[in-house]
């Protein structure tokens, strides 16, 4: 399932940890998302690593915390 807001997502995260915080909020009205916990992930080698995770709410959610470094992340839902 792709959402078309997932490049606005990454790219929001990408900006906001030029700043070593970052906050990305939004919305859905993805059918079936309601309850589901999503994930922002980056690349760690090999593997993807979990850097947060949110569930969603009345078809909102929001990602927030510290960076030590520029990162390229990807939301997955679980």
């Amino acid at each position: 399932m792709r959402n078309p807001l997932f490049p606005i997502l990454v790219s929001a995260a990408m900006l906001a940890s030029c700043a070593e915080q970052y906050v990305v909020s939004g919305t859905s009205n993805v059918e079936g998302l309601e309850g589901k916990t999503l994930y922002l992930k980056v690349f760690a080698g090999d593997d993807m690593r979990s850097i947060d995770s949110s569930r969603v709410t009345h078809g909102k959610f929001n990602f927030n915390g510290v960076m030590d470094s520029v990162m390229m992340a990807n939301v997955f839902v679980d």
